[in-house]
């Protein structure tokens, strides 16, 4: 339905309790009668409409009862109206998705403990996240994500510039984002949050070690600590939550090996690692992470309780006491699983995934850091694996010819490390395979066959490996030894120089070798000619 928005219907309907007029192409401006009065309205949702206008100023006058508010994604503008703050029977509350600027209402949440679901990401709002003296004990989702919130969290709720304290009671939340904003310093080690489920804290300038207290959150399915500061090794405790998914920890300080705690944490889909400072061998034990393959009895049994699990918008219940599974009420107004979101490297691009899509994903990303020792032939059985990014490391030793078992591999990326060795020739069984690179390495040998996927793979997948030859690079095998090591070579210039001389040491020694060898037949017959003493008949 298109038009200006119908004001009309709001003016006398005094008994309306629900009013519902999503997606559709209703324009501005929002307008309420300032006497209007309709108590028995309790969800007001307007969202995905381009009204392009203010929050009405006397919203919290005119709906006192509300439940349910949802005005997302309306190109809405301005700020948000201090009569929010009256409204204390409000628990769903969606301002995300719009031009909203300012701060937050100085009485938003006082009084108040109603609330369970808050989203103001998406929006331009500054100032302090939560104002002082708020109380959302009953908060279940909260997104801040994408605004300029800043500075000291006031006393009460916060006591430092980093996670407020409050949200160490907060005992029942279950998703929670403030990714992407200017939020520091170290995150408090009284979170005790047992029933979260997904934990965004990107894009921000968190610092210390990840706290131990996340251990208690034994059902998180999606950690997100991308882009941050966190230092100090991965932690141990790691493989108590045994749930999860997701675990993105990209672009942080983290150093020393990579824990073989990780391995426990069978279930995982995506584990980014990249551009730390880890260094040591590859744990051979990463193959037992199932990245992608599902197993509930594994996922969901965690001692003697009921779990609830979102997959495709239902809630899928496990009870380990019947050992059964049962498919309960379709998400409608809480669709946790529609706002999973993870920032992966794949195929050579960096792609924000959301929603479903994330049940077809699986990935590992070590790339970025200062991992040493041979690539474990166990990795090559990880047959689920999509992408696999191993590059720019101190790796050395042969590509594992286990590699050829990676059937769903999409995305295969080695290079900038110190391999050897052939490129095993069964990886072209390979046929998922759209992007490949082993370039910049130490191998050596002939190029695999061009058929199936590496038919279509340039001279950039192999480049700068001075001693490898054949299609599609300019090198022809028949100068170079297909078997021939490449030893002690530390860099691309000094390899070619080494492959310039091995070029013309062939073309120049082995011409002077036949002259040379033929002049000492030729000497050696007419001095065996001349000098032997001969006997003449009488």
């Amino acid at each position: 339905m298109v038009g200006r928005f119908p004001n009309w219907l709001l003016a006398n309907n005094t008994k309306l309790g629900k009013f519902n007029l999503s997606y559709n192409l209703f324009s501005g401006p929002l307008e309420f009668n300032p006497i209007s009065n309709l108590p028995n309205m309790s969800v007001f949702d307007v969202s995905n409409n381009p009204i392009n206008g203010k929050i009405p100023p006397t919203i919290g006058l005119v709906f006192p009862n509300l439940m349910v508010l949802n005005m997302s994604s309306s190109s809405l503008l301005g700020t948000i109206p201090n009569s929010l703050c009256d409204i204390k029977s409000l628990n769903n509350l969606d301002l995300s998705f719009n031009n909203l600027s300012g701060h937050i209402p100085p009485e938003f949440g006082k009084g108040s403990n109603e609330l369970r679901i808050l989203k103001l990401s998406d929006n331009n709002l500054h100032g302090l996240s939560l104002p002082h003296g708020s109380n959302f004990t009953n908060l279940l989702s909260l997104h801040f994500a994408n605004n300029k919130f800043m500075g000291d969290i006031p006393d009460g709720i916060m006591n430092s510039s980093s996670i407020p304290l409050g949200f160490c009671n907060l005992n029942e939340l279950q998703y929670l984002d403030i990714s992407y904003n200017n939020l520091s310093g170290t995150l408090p080690s009284c979170i005790n949050m047992p029933s979260l489920r997904y934990l965004y804290l990107q894009g921000n300038r968190f610092s210390g070690l990840i706290p131990a207290a996340l251990a208690k959150s034994r059902i998180l399915l999606t950690l997100n600590l991308m882009n941050n500061k966190f230092s100090g090794q991965i932690p141990k405790w790691i493989s108590a939550i045994s749930n999860l998914r997701i675990l993105l920890l990209k672009g942080n300080k983290l150093e020393g090996p990579i824990s073989v705690e990780l391995c426990h944490l069978k279930n995982i889909s995506l584990l980014d690692l990249s551009q730390n400072n880890l260094s040591g061998d590859l744990p051979a034990c990463l193959n037992n992470i199932t990245f992608g393959k599902l197993n509930f009895s594994n996922v969901i049994q965690i001692g003697k309780i009921t779990i609830e699990w979102f997959t495709k918008g239902y809630f899928i219940s496990y009870d380990p006491m019947t050992n059964e599974f049962s498919v309960l009420e379709q998400m409608i107004q809480f669709e946790w699983y529609e706002e999973q979101e993870a920032n992966f490297m794949s195929k050579s691009r960096y792609e924000s995934y959301r929603g479903h899509i994330l049940n077809f994903m699986s990935g590992l990303d070590l790339s970025n850091n200062n991992l040493i020792g041979h690539i474990p032939p166990q990795i090559g059985y990880l047959s689920s694996l999509h992408t696999l990014n191993l590059s720019n490391n101190n790796l050395t030793g042969p590509i594992p010819n286990t590699f050829s078992n990676l059937d769903q591999i999409e995305s295969l990326d080695l290079s900038h490390n110190m391999l050897s060795g052939q490129i095993p020739s069964q990886l072209t069984v390979l046929y998922s395979l759209s992007i490949f690179s082993v370039a910049h390495n130490n191998l050596s040998g002939r190029t695999p066959e061009r058929v199936n996927q590496f038919g279509t793979f340039d001279a950039s997948s192999f480049e700068d490996n001075p001693l490898l030859c054949g299609l599609p690079l300019n090198q022809s095998c028949s100068l170079i030894g297909e078997s021939s090591p490449r030893m002690g070579i530390s860099s691309s210039h000094h390899g070619n120089e080494t492959a310039e001389f091995i070029t013309s040491f062939v073309w120049t020694f082995v011409p002077s070798f036949v002259v040379a060898f033929l002049t000492v037949i030729v000497s050696l017959y007419f001095k065996l000619y001349f000098y032997i003493p001969r006997v003449y008949p009488k």
